[in-house]
């Protein structure tokens, strides 16, 4: 275990927690990277920004399922998420959580052709879980889960 002192109100290293979650819009892919305190108090932490890196090209729902056919689109998704970690102490990497919250234009490939969709997620899955990081979950989100999350977001910032 770390020992660690406070200085000048700020937590070290040690209390430091991370998570990155992956906004997969229809026309854009960005992945955020948050920080927020591991000693809570009121059980409350407030949690910040730190990072964030928008992946070149279009949205996943226009990738194809094989990394090799279409190199450019991972490509881009490798270099986001490459900077992305490397923000990250490599002693925090394995306990930061990993989430991809596919949006619009997944649902609506979702409804045109239901196996490329869930070809893309799994292809996105397989290549998440590789990472040195806790991936947790990829999936497509509903408009009311978008929505509520936009709220939330919204009300956190006022």
């Amino acid at each position: 275990m770390l020992n660690c002192t406070v200085l000048r109100g700020c937590l070290c290293l040690a209390d430091r927690q991370y998570g990155i979650v992956i906004d997969s819009g229809s026309s854009r892919s960005n992945v955020y990277l948050y920080e927020w305190p591991g000693e809570k108090q009121n059980d409350t932490g407030v949690v910040t920004e730190i990072k964030n890196c928008r992946v070149k090209g279009d949205g996943i729902s226009a990738m194809k399922v094989d990394p090799q056919k279409d190199a450019a689109s991972w490509k881009a998704f490798q270099v986001c998420m490459d900077d992305i970690i490397n923000a990250i102490p490599v002693a925090k990497q394995n306990a930061t959580t990993l989430y991809l919250g596919a949006t619009a234009g997944m649902r609506l490939l979702h409804k045109q052709d239901e196996k490329r969709s869930n070809d893309i997620v799994a292809s996105l899955r397989e290549y998440l879980s590789s990472l040195p990081v806790d991936f947790k979950s990829a999936s497509i989100i509903s408009g009311q889960e978008e929505g509520l999350y936009g709220w939330v977001t919204v009300n956190y910032l006022m």
